[in-house]
């Protein structure tokens, strides 16, 4: 099948597009933006005297303390004998620290994990609005719209903030969290199993939040900056 390259006049972007969409591209070209700028009814548009819409995203997602705002995501990898498994994790949005659940079925219950493990740690027990005041961000995958998860949330007093349609920035911080683990966990060996990978995991995670030093923390680690924060406010 023949190919076609369009330059886009706003953008300077070549990009190749199967002969069968040959002109949407070059449509897309004149437009300067995204195919669905031409799409049928669409009121996206962009070039010139274009007016874009407001973003809902404000463009921050760091808190100010720990225990404000927590982000989670999940993510799979590959094992040798169970071959793809889930990752769940969350990521503090303050002092960067991570927990996380390898599990071979990615349900609402796997991704509860890691938001027990955390409300855990930080409050020692699960309970009634134990963990009021806190926000948990994610994005709008099925596990974190499924009713047990947002009872779960409700009933912890974690309150519902997932991201905005459209603007993935705003689950950033456990994306980016995610990005890091790939690269120094998920893909730097294969592991032969779930359990194999779930250890893995766990001793990279023990490792970040305890010899990971991050700048935006005043290039401490995750627990330094933590225990900073939280000794500050006891004082």
């Amino acid at each position: 099948m023949s190919s076609w390259t369009v330059r886009s006049p706003a953008k300077g972007i070549e990009r190749s597009e199967p002969g069968f969409v040959g002109i949407t591209a070059l449509r897309w070209a004149r437009t300067g933006c995204c195919a669905s700028c031409v799409a049928p009814g669409s009121s996206h548009r962009s070039g010139p005297g274009a007016v874009r819409q407001p973003r809902l995203h404000d463009g921050t997602v760091i808190t100010t303390a720990p225990n404000v705002r927590w982000g989670t995501d999940a993510t799979m990898a590959w094992t040798k004998t169970d071959g793809w498994v889930w990752v769940f994790v969350l990521v503090d949005h303050y002092s960067d620290e991570p927990w996380a659940h390898v599990a071979k079925i990615g349900n609402r219950f796997a991704a509860l994990r890691p938001v027990y493990d955390a409300v855990i740690d930080r409050f020692g027990a699960l309970g009634p609005d134990i963990a009021r005041g806190i926000k948990l961000r994610h994005d709008w995958g099925s596990q974190y719209r499924a009713h047990h998860f947002q009872g779960s949330l409700n009933w912890l007093g974690i309150e519902d903030d997932a991201a905005f349609v459209g603007e993935p920035q705003g689950n950033g911080v456990a994306e980016r969290f995610i990005r890091t683990l790939k690269e120094q966990c998920l893909w730097a060996r294969l592991c032969t199993d779930v359990d194999e990978l779930r250890q893995a995991v766990a001793s990279f995670i023990e490792t970040y939040n305890n010899e990971w030093l991050i700048e935006r923390l005043g290039h401490r680690t995750p627990r330094e900056a933590f225990n900073k924060a939280t000794t500050q406010v006891a004082a």
